[in-house]
């Protein structure tokens, strides 16, 4: 078939108006299928995000190494390091946590008498030692013949009741004395009997001084010379060289030419 020139222009026009539609088509179904290639990178820039606190978590509050529940210094369970004054004097380096516990042991007098004086323990935190076994001691102490029993008619009884008690034997570490004593200064070494509170160093209850050869003897002579404080007794001097000290002088510190002495009443003055 002949076509005319009007029907090969027809034709022309058809075909291209064909190319086009084809064009116009795969465009759109290219332009369609663009999204489909694109999650990935939503995936990539969800995954940072999400690790974006990862790096800041170590400086986070929550992910702090917490400090030590006691920011205050803590407190040594025993004086395992000791060190040595240009006295002589033992000291611990003990610093307690300020807290006591209190006694739970009780006792009545030894002796019937007109006046009863009651007295409860406190031992403070970190300090190697029981406060039910230092009530014992201290009413042995006092309770004994040699002690301050019978004086003025009294006699001591250990209770658990801090409430009922006339007098608090503390043992205190040293920097709690020197808190406890103030504003009498005892350099961290000594112990004092302030109102109803009597307070014994640590160190001395442990390592006693070079005045004293057995523990168990400073132990009475600390315990008898802080409970002569409580009873309105003073400091005296030694009386005369080679005698037995008095209890009420500072033993602790020097003797004065006597010889080492725990008790009020010498043994044939308590017989």
């Amino acid at each position: 078939m002949v076509l005319t020139v009007r029907g090969r222009r027809v034709v022309l026009i058809l075909v291209v108006l064909a190319v086009l539609l084809i064009a116009l088509t795969i465009r759109a179904v290219v332009s369609d299928a663009r999204p489909v290639t694109k999650p990935p990178a939503p995936l990539a820039s969800s995954t940072a995000s999400n690790a974006t606190p990862s790096p800041t978590t170590p400086t986070s509050p929550a992910a702090k190494p917490s400090p030590p529940p006691s920011a205050t210094p803590r407190p040594t369970t025993s004086p395992s390091v000791k060190s040595t004054t240009s006295t002589g004097i033992l000291r611990s380096g003990l610093v307690g946590s300020g807290k006591f516990t209190t006694s739970t042991w009780a006792k009545p007098a030894g002796s019937k008498t007109a006046t009863v004086h009651e007295f409860v323990v406190k031992v403070e935190g970190g300090v190697k030692a029981d406060p039910d076994d230092v009530a014992q001691q201290v009413h042995a102490i006092l309770n004994d013949p040699r002690g301050w029993t019978g004086h003025k008619g009294a006699s001591f009884a250990a209770v658990a009741d801090p409430a009922k008690a006339d007098f608090v034997v503390h043992v205190a570490s040293p920097p709690t004395t020197n808190r406890m004593c103030a504003p009498l200064k005892v350099g961290g070494k000594w112990s004092c009997a302030a109102q109803r509170n009597i307070v014994l160093n640590s160190d001395r209850w442990l390592l006693m001084t070079p005045t004293y050869d057995d523990l168990g003897d400073y132990r009475a002579y600390m315990v008898n010379h802080e409970v002569g404080h409580f009873l309105g007794r003073g400091h005296v001097s030694c009386p005369k060289a080679g005698a037995p000290a008095p209890v009420m002088l500072q033993q602790s510190i020097s003797l004065g030419g006597c010889r080492p002495n725990a008790w009020p009443k010498t043994p044939s003055a308590a017989s």
